[in-house]
Formats: structure tokens, C-alpha cells, sequence
């Protein structure tokens, strides 16, 4: 199924595209009003909540369309990078002359599918020695996808307009029309009981620290996610999983500097 969603406008995000210049027209204090109620909602444990995508969406809207997308999508957030003592990356040039969801799903489709979606497909593939296959992502599909209009994908609150008014044809609507699914595992609640102690000591690791990552800072993180404050899920998982490779690599390292003195010692006896 890949490409069914950056080509058809799928993703919940994309909402967010589709809104944000008629948000904008309203006025201030409708605006303030909104973004009061918005930061009032409770912490959610699910990986894409409504709570999420609502505060993502008022926290862009001083932003142009490709920063506010990268809201939504990237690991760690610009506030959250300067608390680490990281530096934000320059972003990808943005289409000026694209409409806010053609710019965010063109973006998603030349950088998010090839580099991160598409990649880990073809090595699970690979691994078990399968030729893997993209339907949505033949020619001709592509290019009668990019004929669409913005209303034939996102059309109020409704996701992949197009290709669900499609499917009917085929398939009854209580699957047409059933809530999408990631593929996701409960990381927000695992990180603050079962996996908390854990997370914590690979958050103090000294490597990351040599990085140029402030741990403290990533402690106080861990911290705040667990009382509730907010959820920092993405951000703790992104750390753990470089310093978990870290320690792989200065492990791998170490060995084969071992195996490197082994054979080149000199013979005795």
C-alpha cells in the first residue's frame, strides 16, 4: 500500500494543509480563543490523538507551509532541539507556487517514501529474499494521481476522497471508511511505567553527551513525559535508539581493534 497515502492525501496531517489558510483568515481574537482551548486539552497516549495534530496545527501557523508539515512529522521539534543543544537543519527548498497540500504531499512523496518508508521495505525484503511490489506507486497511477484536484483528495474532514469514493465501487463502506491504522506500538505509556527506569539509564549515557546532546536536558524530558506534562514520546524513543547505537558501535569498534592486535602480534614459542 505504499504511496496510497502521499499520492492520494491520506495522511491526517494533510488535514492540517488543507485548513490552515482559511484558519488564518479568521480573526485574532477567534484565533487566540481557539489556541487557549487547544492548549487546555489533556496529554494523550496515542501516537497521532486529535490532541496532537490540534497543536501542532496552531504552533505552525506563523510558519510557511513545509516548516508547519515537519510539525507533525519530525521526531524532535525546534524548541525541543535548542533545549538539547542541537542546531535545526536547513529544510528543503518549498514550491512557492504549490498550494499548501500539493506542497506538503509533494514533499512527502520525493522525501519521506523514498527515504524512509520505500527503504525500510526493500531491506525487509531483501533480507528474506523477496521481490517487493508498490501498486500505487506504478506509472500511470502516479501520474493520474497528480491530475487531481485538491478536493478530490482532501475534502473537509475527509482523508483520500477520491480513492474511498472509488473503492465503494468494490468494497462495503465499513471498510472503506474504517479509522486508519499505523502501525504503532504504545511507546507514550511504555516510556512512563514499564520501560521508565530503562529509558532512563540509556538517556545518561556518556555517549550521548560526547555528541553534543545535553542528557540533562533529555532527563528532564523523560521527566515531564511521565508526569503528564506533555508527551515527548518521540523525541525520548529518537535518543534512546542513538544511544542504544553507540554503545553498538563503540562495542564493534572495540572488537575489531581486538581481533585487528590479535593478528598482528607476532608468533611466540
Amino acid at each position: 500500500g505504499e504511496g496510497a497515502d502521499e499520492l492520494f492525501g491520506g495522511y491526517p496531517t494533510y488535514l492540517g494543509a488543507h485548513w490552515a489558510t482559511l484558519y488564518a483568515a479568521l480573526p485574532e481574537a477567534v484565533r487566540a480563543a481557539f489556541r487557549g482551548i487547544v492548549q487546555r486539552l489533556p496529554v494523550s497516549d496515542r501516537k497521532v490523538a486529535i490532541s496532537f495534530l490540534l497543536k501542532r496545527f496552531v504552533q505552525g501557523q506563523e510558519l510557511d507551509t513545509l516548516a508547519r508539515h515537519r510539525l507533525w512529522t519530525a521526531s524532535i521539534q525546534p524548541d525541543l532541539l535548542r533545549r538539547l543543544g542541537l542546531e535545526l537543519r536547513a529544510m528543503p527548498e518549498q514550491h512557492e507556487a504549490l498550494a499548501p497540500l500539493d506542497a506538503v504531499q509533494r514533499h512527502d512523496f520525493e522525501h519521506s517514501l523514498p527515504e524512509a518508508l520505500m527503504a525500510k521495505v526493500d531491506r525487509g525484503g531483501m533480507r528474506h529474499a523477496l521481490e517487493v511490489r508498490a501498486p500505487f506507486l506504478d506509472q500511470n497511477v502516479i501520474e493520474f494521481a497528480a491530475t487531481l484536484p485538491g478536493r478530490a483528495r482532501v475534502r473537509g474532514l475527509t482523508t483520500k476522497t477520491f480513492l474511498k469514493h472509488y473503492a465503494l465501487r468494490y468494497l462495503p463502506g465499513s471498510v472503506v471508511n474504517r479509522r486508519k491504522r499505523g502501525l504503532s506500538v504504545p511507546l507514550a505509556s511504555w516510556l512512563r511505567e514499564p520501560l521508565f527506569d530503562w529509558a532512563r539509564s540509556r538517556l545518561a549515557n556518556s555517549r550521548l553527551e560526547e555528541t553534543g546532546i545535553h542528557t540533562d536536558a533529555a532527563l528532564r524530558l523523560l521527566a515531564e513525559h511521565q508526569s503528564r506534562v506533555s508527551d515527548h514520546s518521540r523525541v525520548l524513543w529518537t535518543l534512546i535508539v542513538l544511544s542504544q547505537w553507540l554503545d553498538w558501535a563503540a562495542l564493534r569498534h572495540s572488537d575489531q581493534l581486538d581481533a585487528s592486535e590479535t593478528a598482528s602480534a607476532p608468533c611466540t614459542g
